[in-house]
């Protein structure tokens, strides 16, 4: 006579595999329907993850190198001077606005404070990418706070010179230095280059939700095909089963696969779907 353990772990194997069964028919029918594939969907949404965290290519990160390498003494004053103005009030126009002319470049907020792009101030130096006035800033704030080298940011020889250098004089003198660098207004080129990318990146980034609330789309009408065979009635056993299904077969994380579908459930107002 069996025991009662074995018994249950007999109904237990039984139940596992009719719901498996299920499982492999119903998505075999579901992918089989996709119109999309969805390893690539997966591959897209994993390159867009993994693309270099500063964003750069390769001719921006090459004119990012010839920058640093050419930086002027004018210029690193200008850059430092705003670096200083971030450092001490967090207000990149505090020290710059003494630079002449380069108000051109930027503009007065209703308090009066100067407001410059950082492709702006990039144009006004002369600058082949306006990466360049971040990354500098960057390390010239991180010297003028005492924080130092860190591992996003080195600290180049030319950098340490000039910071040793610049923290000796006062602003007004480095305002008269910087003004040197100071190009004609007709140099446009980080701003055009600065609105190309914001074009694009709100062309990528409404492709990338577009993509998404398909993914989710999709999801979702796997969900609702298994919810039809008894062994999956329950909604929210459904949908674990359709997430983790794609996500074995795509090699996507379950997390994702399951933020794409909470976010069309929200694009269609029918979030509460799971608590019926």
């Amino acid at each position: 006579m069996k025991t009662k353990r074995i018994s249950l772990f007999e109904d237990f194997q039984e139940q596992y595999i009719k719901e498996n069964e299920v499982l492999e028919s119903v998505y075999a029918d579901w992918k089989n329907n996709l119109d999309f594939n969805l390893k690539s969907l997966f591959e897209y949404f994993l390159n867009e993850e993994t693309e270099d965290e500063e964003g750069y290519t390769s001719g921006e990160k090459a004119a990012l190198a010839r920058d640093f390498q050419i930086l002027t003494k004018p210029q690193m004053a200008a850059i430092y001077l705003r670096a200083l103005g971030i450092a001490e009030e967090d207000d990149q126009g505090k020290y710059i606005v003494m630079i002449p002319d380069l108000d051109n470049f930027g503009d007065y907020a209703e308090n009066r404070a100067f407001e410059i792009t950082v492709p702006a101030l990039a144009d006004a130096l002369g600058l082949d990418s306006y990466g360049t006035v971040s990354r500098t800033t960057n390390k010239f704030v991180n010297l003028i706070t005492g924080e130092g080298e860190t591992p996003s940011e080195s600290i180049y020889p030319k950098i340490l010179k000039y910071f040793e250098e610049f923290s000796r004089q006062n602003p007004t003198s480095l305002a008269s230095l910087a003004g040197q660098a100071i190009q004609d207004t007709s140099y446009t080129k980080n701003r055009d280059k600065a609105a190309e990318t914001l074009t694009k990146s709100a062309a990528k980034a409404k492709q990338r939700k577009e993509d998404e609330i398909k993914l989710g789309e999709s999801v979702f009408s796997l969900v609702k095909s298994l919810k039809q065979s008894p062994v999956f009635s329950d909604p929210k056993k459904a949908q674990r089963a359709a997430i983790m299904r794609i996500a074995r077969d795509s090699g996507m994380d379950p997390a994702k696969v399951d933020l794409a579908l909470q976010k069309f459930l929200a694009s269609k107002d029918i979030i509460r779907y799971y608590e019926k």
